[in-house]
């Protein structure tokens, strides 16, 4: 059933590319996209890893340059002076939410990842001015909560192969510091509770790097797979991660309100990027921002 849809899909495929073949020459450099899917193979002969793939692909083509997945039209960045150089261009106004963009956030307009237009330029200011005052950027704040979570860290291993021995997936935990990190400055506490939600979210997206290239890679290409194929795609598995992380969101932000209704905080007093963000809410300080992620949550089970 998989081989016959996809080859009556292929078929249809290569007439609609050769209908909307255009010229490219003004975008930024990058391999020459294959027929159908772009450039797929590309990147699946560089590395199994997506994320080593785009790396390896900049050393020849530079920290910005242009992909093709399938008909997609992608501009990757692989340095922080070229993120930089994006987001402060009016150009990254622009946002793809269609397809599993879309589904990440219920198809609205809203987060810095997915938003677009003004909506995301208020979002990015917000966003990047609070973190700041919470220590996010700062170099003296970034070495303390590093530091911290360093120790933590290294203790955890050194328990593993005291108890455990034998081969230690080191990423897992590198990848859990940083989250408890990102998890301090944004929640503003890490409590047994919080332990628990940084864990589901480390497995879920563990399981979720697990699942490989090909799958994220076809449904980025052609995201109507995404709905025949779930299983075959993995995609339950990324769709598993995200309804993860907006569940723990909507629990941590319905906490931090019943919190503030009950203390009446003021904003002087808050301790995280979350808290500010709830007052902020409360105080109707711009409804277009602060008033799309409660309306989101009544989405979420």
């Amino acid at each position: 059933m998989f081989t016959l849809c996809a080859v009556c899909i292929f078929l249809g495929l290569s007439v609609y590319y050769f209908i909307s073949w255009e010229d490219n020459s003004n975008e930024p450099p990058g391999p020459k996209p294959w027929p159908i899917i772009g450039n797929l193979f590309h990147l699946a002969t560089v590395s199994d890893n997506t994320t080593l793939s785009l790396g390896i692909l900049a050393e020849k083509y530079g920290e910005i340059y242009s992909l093709r997945i399938g008909f997609r039209k992608m501009v990757i960045l692989t340095s922080k002076e070229a993120m930089e150089t994006i987001f402060i261009n009016e150009a990254a106004l622009a946002r793809d939410t269609s397809g599993p963009s879309g589904d990440r956030v219920f198809n609205k307009n809203l987060g810095i990842a997915a938003s677009h237009g003004n909506m995301w330029e208020k979002t990015k200011t917000w966003t990047f001015k609070t973190l700041k005052h919470f220590g996010f950027g700062k170099s003296l704040d970034m070495q303390r909560f590093t530091k911290i979570e360093s120790q933590s860290w290294f203790a955890d291993i050194d328990n593993k192969i005291d108890t455990q021995g034998g081969v230690i997936p080191i990423e897992r935990y590198f990848n859990s510091s940083i989250l408890a990190i990102m998890w301090k400055i944004i929640v503003g506490r890490i409590t047994p509770e919080d332990e628990t939600n940084m864990e589901a979210i480390s497995d879920k997206g563990h399981a979720l790097m697990q699942t490989g290239f090909y799958g994220i890679a076809v449904v980025m290409a052609y995201p109507f797979f995404r709905r025949i194929f779930p299983e075959t795609l993995d995609y339950n598995v990324q769709t598993d991660y995200f309804t993860t992380c907006n569940g723990i969101s909507k629990h941590l932000f319905l906490e931090t309100e019943s919190q503030l209704k009950s203390s009446k905080m003021t904003s002087h007093s808050s301790s995280s990027l979350l808290e500010t963000f709830v007052q902020n809410y409360f105080a109707a300080s711009d409804p277009e921002l602060f008033n799309q992620l409660p309306a989101t949550f009544e989405a979420i089970k």
